[in-house]
């Protein structure tokens, strides 16, 4: 499966309380939409982890944000799937 910026899975690193941005547009116009599952997990403890990482808002077709708490700069995996 294609990894990193325009694919279904990637990696990205939380800086805190700001939401970091993911851009993806495999799918066009249905990446990230509501319907999208976006799964979230740490690969790597940063800073003041939290376990607490989500998806904090959608652009269908074009990115999705993540945020964690603050301080925390872990690096976390993100997948995304279309339901049927």
């Amino acid at each position: 499966m294609k990894e990193g910026s325009n694919a279904k899975m990637g990696t990205l690193t939380l800086n805190g309380a700001t939401a970091v941005t993911v851009t993806t547009t495999t799918t066009a116009a249905t990446t990230a939409t509501t319907a999208s599952r976006i799964f979230l997990t740490v690969q790597a403890p940063g800073g003041t982890p939290s376990g607490v990482a989500y998806v904090a808002g959608r652009t269908a077709g074009t990115s999705f944000t993540v945020k964690g708490a603050a301080g925390d700069t872990s690096t976390v995996a993100w997948l995304i799937v279309e339901p049927a």
